[in-house]
């Protein structure tokens, strides 16, 4: 029987890889026991563990405490299937299959082709949610969700959410409500607009390159916004924007390799978790800034 490849697809260690023999367990990590050892410190010592038996490769994150995603969802076991992509703390990888696995571990329904490198960086269109399936498929809490009456619309639960306090919920909203480039820009925007002092010339470089993409959104200036920032420490509100830019997009994976199309609320998330930080940079009127941020985005809904 053929062997599984794992491969690293990016940082400073893309291209080192690993042979997965049917039959083995293969553990992941920074340290001496892990037998693919990627000396990166935000990385637990052992961090996943790859087990092929019985036709499928299962994946389990070991330390939740570092998030895992599969074809950019959240998770912390998977079923894997051939061109899947991996993604822990500062680690990208990469799995190949052997045939005799993708025939027990079928692809999803309407799998992607292969996007072209040069075209416009736009997902393809998917179909809407009404506002009661996408509270559902965002997952809020029942305290928040029970909020939410079939005679609501999008502006009275937000205006809801607002005065129960549940600012956070109400920017994960907005940020999944609007069309993705309509949601970066409001996010875009925002930053801007709450900016304490001056930018460093480090957030400014960050904000040039999520702006040429703007201009210009294709996929070579994507995965040039994602390389910008994937080795920041994510505890700025631009790192944050620039992965919600490169999550935004059609893939995920490596140009030369299959689509891995990301989740469709991932790149909201990404936005959800930059201006989270950004309302947060000043505690004492965190308050108003989630006001401004909620209002502004509104105002784009109606």
């Amino acid at each position: 029987m053929a062997n599984a490849i794992l491969k690293l697809m990016d940082g400073p260690w893309m291209a080192r890889q690993f042979i997965l023999q049917p039959g083995e367990t293969i553990r992941v990590g920074s340290g001496d026991l892990a037998d693919l050892s990627i000396p990166d410190a935000r990385l637990a010592q052992l961090q996943l563990e790859f087990v092929l038996a019985n036709g499928i490769c299962q994946l389990t994150n070991l330390e939740p405490a570092n998030e895992m995603l599969v074809n950019g969802s959240l998770c912390k076991t998977a079923n894997l299937k051939s061109g899947d992509g991996i993604q822990v703390a500062g680690a990208l990888l990469s799995l190949t299959l052997p045939d005799s696995f993708q025939s027990q571990v079928a692809l999803p329904p309407n799998h992607p082709p292969k996007n072209s490198q040069d075209g416009n960086d736009t997902s393809p269109p998917k179909e809407t949610l009404g506002l009661h399936e996408l509270v559902e498929a965002l997952g809020f809490p029942a305290d928040v969700s029970s909020m939410l009456t079939q005679s609501d619309t999008t502006t009275s639960f937000l205006e809801k959410l607002v005065a129960a306090n549940q600012h956070a919920s109400a920017i994960l909203l907005i940020a999944s409500s609007l069309p993705k480039d309509q949601a970066l820009q409001w996010a875009r925007r925002t930053l801007e607009d709450l900016q304490i002092g001056s930018k460093t010339s480090w957030e400014a470089n960050r904000m040039e390159q999520i702006d040429r993409w703007m201009e210009d959104p294709n996929d070579t200036m994507r995965r040039s916004v994602h390389e910008m920032v994937s080795s920041d420490d994510f505890q700025n509100p631009w790192s944050w924007l620039g992965l919600a830019v490169f999550w935004g997009g059609k893939s995920i994976a490596p140009p030369d390799l299959p689509d891995v199309p990301p989740d469709r609320f991932l790149s909201s998330k990404g936005i959800y978790a930059a201006l989270q930080i950004c309302a947060l940079q000043d505690p004492k009127n965190a308050i108003s800034r989630y006001l401004h941020m909620i209002q502004t985005g509104i105002e784009l809904i109606k």
